[in-house]
């Protein structure tokens, strides 16, 4: 994350780039105020000279308004931007944290709730659209393991070039 921090925000050789960060409040089962000394996880931008941003990443539309005018501010400056997205932890990180439900602010039931109340999408549309995507993340999933197990050589392939020059053994 800091590496991320460093490279592109190196004086006069800042990169354009959105770095986001989605905060649920949550490191497995350590929760973010007993372990950070800043208030928000964008804060630490600020050592590095960059611009920041917190928006609340259960509200689809704050969200989308956000992002472009930080993406604006990107293409006009060509500098970073660390947006933080306070989002809800739905589920646990694993079982030695509880993987059950939880009881926070659901982003999309809300959103969803907000759309049939303004009359702007039917129920069997919503539930298209949830179909759609479970349908896709299945297929992926079954993409996924049905490729080729990687071989431990593999690991030196895409890093940087995909050349003899890429390998660190022979510097």
């Amino acid at each position: 994350f800091f590496f991320c921090l460093v490279w592109a925000s190196r004086k006069g050789q800042e990169l354009p780039m959105l770095i986001t960060v989605q905060n649920n409040g949550w490191g497995i089962s350590t929760a973010f105020e007993g372990q950070h000394g800043e208030t928000h996880v964008a804060d630490r931008g600020k050592a590095f000279n960059m611009r920041t941003a917190v928006i609340n990443g259960n509200d689809p539309i704050e969200t989308y308004i956000r992002l472009q005018e930080e993406l604006a501010y990107i293409r006009k400056t060509g500098k970073p931007v660390l947006m933080e997205a306070k989002v809800s932890r739905l589920y646990g990180h694993s079982s030695a944290s509880g993987a059950s439900f939880i009881p926070e602010e659901d982003g999309l039931k809300i959103f969803s709730e907000k759309l049939l109340k303004h009359d702007l999408i039917s129920e069997e549309e919503i539930k298209n659209i949830y179909d759609k995507y479970e349908a896709e993340g299945v297929a992926a999933q079954e993409q996924a393991r049905g490729e080729p197990v990687p071989q431990p050589e593999d690991i030196w392939k895409h890093v940087y070039v995909n050349n003899e020059n890429a390998d660190w053994r022979k510097f």
